[in-house]
């Protein structure tokens, strides 16, 4: 037996953060399938295999995350995992550091990066875009439903529906404060233009 201490599960996590990949936009780790843009939203659809781990990373860009199959838990250094499936969505900000393990049956993953712009207008009215939040069911069934059609669908026209639907997406992020006006989210809705 050796007399070395052994590192618990937390600090070996910890450990790892320090070598780190930072992805740009439009970039993930995984297998592509295809990519879209549409008015400086960036929408990507990857594939994992069963049981992939992914070494700890960040992206340039905040992002959604909806699972269209599979599942896989997110681990980040100053949380407890996240398990994630197709019951929930979430949001990423700039820059968190992560890694991820898949599930048993791989993972199918469609992701909605957020522009700088956008990311300048949500914090000009105080959304909570520095933090991770997970959305329920209800929410992580309609919008991939939402965004996974209008993103297959190959009609030119189709980037209108993929614009609206990110901006949905942005407009179910909570306030950093209370009290936020209407006529901010009305704003919002017009950044960008």
């Amino acid at each position: 037996m050796s007399n070395v201490p052994r590192l618990s599960r937390s600090a070996r996590l910890a450990e790892s953060y320090h070598v780190t990949m930072k992805l740009s936009a439009g970039t993930f780790l995984g297998v592509p399938v295809r990519k879209r843009s549409a008015f400086g939203f960036i929408f990507t659809e990857y594939r994992y295999g069963p049981s992939t781990e992914l070494r700890p990373h960040s992206h340039e860009l905040p992002y959604f995350s909806l699972v269209v199959g599979g599942s896989y838990e997110e681990r980040c250094l100053v949380r407890q995992p996240q398990r994630c499936d197709a019951q929930i969505a979430l949001y990423h900000p700039p820059d968190e550091m992560h890694s991820d393990v898949f599930g048993t049956q791989g993972g199918h993953i469609l992701s909605v990066e957020i522009p700088h712009e956008y990311l300048s207008k949500a914090r000009e009215y105080e959304l909570a875009v520095s933090e991770r939040i997970a959305f329920g069911a209800v929410q992580a069934k309609t919008w991939r439903r939402r965004v996974y059609t209008a993103f297959t669908n190959p009609r030119p026209a189709s980037d209108f529906t993929l614009h609206a639907a990110a901006m949905e997406l942005l407009y179910e992020l909570p306030w950093q404060k209370t009290g936020a006006s209407g006529e901010q989210r009305t704003r919002l809705a017009g950044a960008g233009h």
